[in-house]
């Protein structure tokens, strides 16, 4: 809370004082006013908007309707993709459809880390089976066997991933 000369502070006890005159004794009112300097003081008067504590480093708050940006810190540096991207897995499979179609993993998806699936490399699971072990369990082999399964490569399928990050308007992010 500022209280300088813009006279802020001193604004928002004396408004708030004359709405409880005549409502408290000479004692309550000076406790009130203690009281509320005590909460200015703390940077929770009226008359400002206190920037929200946040500890994350990326926030994005958009007004849905208006599609107004109310807060934003750090949203515009380049991050690691994490759990978007298998989000995104996730859209462009269930858009391709046929979720009960039997996958197999290979050696090659359950070479990568971590292997959520038990004895994934050989397995065959449902296209809905291994997006649920993707989305709940975090298994990258899971998400390497949907990606090979619906385009061929992981370059082809992180093109169409980008193409659908396009589509929900994320216009920074490339997968590869």
């Amino acid at each position: 809370m500022s209280w300088g000369a813009d006279g802020v502070g001193s604004h928002c006890y004396l408004r708030l004082l004359s709405a409880v005159d005549g409502k408290l004794n000479g004692w309550m009112r000076w406790r009130f006013g203690f009281l509320l300097i005590g909460v200015m003081a703390m940077g929770m008067g009226c008359g400002r908007a206190a920037k929200p504590l946040i500890a994350a480093d990326a926030v994005l708050i958009v007004d849905q309707k208006s599609g107004k940006t109310l807060f934003s810190q750090g949203a515009t540096q380049p991050r690691e993709v994490a759990s978007l991207q298998k989000l995104l897995t996730a859209l462009v499979i269930v858009e391709a459809g046929n979720l009960d179609k039997p996958v197999t993993v290979t050696a090659q998806d359950a070479s990568c880390q971590p292997t959520k699936l038990p004895n994934s490399a050989g397995g065959t699971y449902t296209r809905r089976e291994l997006l649920q072990a993707m989305l709940v369990l975090s298994a990258n082999d899971a998400a390497r066997a949907l990606a090979r399964d619906h385009s061929w490569s992981e370059a082809a399928f992180g093109a169409k991933m980008t193409a659908m990050a396009r589509r929900l308007g994320a216009k920074n992010s490339v997968f590869k």
